[in-house]
């Protein structure tokens, strides 16, 4: 089935006008509508606009906070803490990340622990709003078990992903955004949503056998083997050990049937200013010089041409800015029923 296109404003002002009617404020709202727009115009689909549903029914569940009361403490020079009272992950990680970049400024690093956060769609919201503050990010958070150890056959640590963002000359910042699970949970459920089997290796199910079918995968593989096992385990080390929150299987979150169950993720952000090293312009300049080496870089038998991370969002962003953001049937018919549901004009 053939996709359905909308533009960014049209999306952006129709989610917001909806989370409106859901009686979410107008900061928090800002905030999600900002990240999930950008998510889906850079091409990661997976974490954009498709996450709505899901985001409105945690609302109306109250599995979410929507009004949720943000208290940071800045807990030395260039640390602090952010509760955020189990509210949307998007607003408590913008805000964090905006802390940290703050305290960087004035010491050079700046490091921010999440407590109490919910699921904040993709990292690179939050590294990139460090890039463009001219600092270096990186933004990690747990997640609900979903990925079974290296050597096990039960889900133990989430997908716990990792992105590390920089500044550029050019004003294209670079930004590496990975799960450390060889796929993530939504990229599964987009797959399902499009009909298409998963690439074998990927997931497996109830029973701890490999499968290739999305509504069968209940568990999902490290990528890399026991390599990204150990970044898996250093992500939650930084977001559950050093954040003073659960780990593994005792994380609380949105899939548990127990309403007292309290979900809750810890999150873990950091800038860094270049300037206080070997200085904001040198470092841009080096890091740009450095990532068009390597898109000069001869490409093997049957590639296009060599990329670096973030790339392919790049390009992603600069297609969609002009012909819109691509929808599958099911993202499209989910808008017409949230605008139906909250008296709101859909746009597809």
């Amino acid at each position: 089935m053939q996709d359905v296109y909308v533009s960014a404003q049209e999306l952006a002002g129709f989610l917001s006008k909806v989370l409106a009617k859901a009686g979410i404020p107008k900061k928090i709202r800002a905030r999600l509508v900002a990240g999930i727009v950008e998510t889906s115009l850079r091409g990661v689909d997976s974490h954009g606009v498709r996450l709505m549903p899901m985001y409105l029914a945690d609302f109306e569940s109250n599995k979410v906070n929507a009004a949720p009361e943000f208290s940071f403490k800045k807990t030395g020079p260039s640390s602090g803490v952010l509760d955020a009272d189990h509210g949307p992950g998007i607003a408590a990680g913008t805000l964090a990340m905006e802390k940290a970049v703050a305290l960087a400024k004035k010491t050079g690093i700046g490091a921010v622990c999440v407590r109490n956060s919910t699921h904040f769609a993709a990292a690179s919201i939050y590294g990139l709003i460090a890039a463009r503050n001219g600092m270096l990010g990186l933004v990690l958070t747990q997640t609900d078990p979903l990925v079974i150890p290296y050597g096990g056959r039960r889900a133990f640590l989430g997908t716990n992903p990792i992105c590390f963002t920089a500044p550029c000359s050019n004003g294209e910042p670079f930004c590496f955004d990975m799960a450390t699970s060889i796929v993530a949970r939504n990229t599964v459920r987009s797959y399902g949503e499009r009909g298409k089997t998963l690439e074998p290796g990927w997931a497996v199910d109830a029973a701890g056998n490999p499968t290739i079918d999305p509504a069968k995968a209940v568990a999902f593989l490290p990528f890399g083997g026991h390599k990204g096992y150990g970044l898996a385990l250093v992500v939650e080390i930084l977001c559950a050990c050093l954040c003073g929150m659960p780990f593994g299987p005792n994380v609380r979150n949105r899939r548990q049937e127990d309403a007292a169950a309290v979900w809750g993720y810890g999150q873990f952000f950091l800038a860094i200013d270049p300037e206080k090293f070997a200085g904001s312009a040198s470092f841009q300049e080096n890091l740009t010089a450095l990532l068009e080496s390597l898109r000069n870089e001869p490409a093997a038998d049957g590639v296009e041409k060599v990329r670096v991370a973030g790339d392919v969002q790049i390009e992603a962003f600069h297609k969609r800015a002009v012909d819109g953001i691509p929808l599958s049937q099911a993202d499209a018919e989910n808008l017409r029923s949230m605008g139906k549901k909250y008296g709101v004009r859909s746009p597809v």
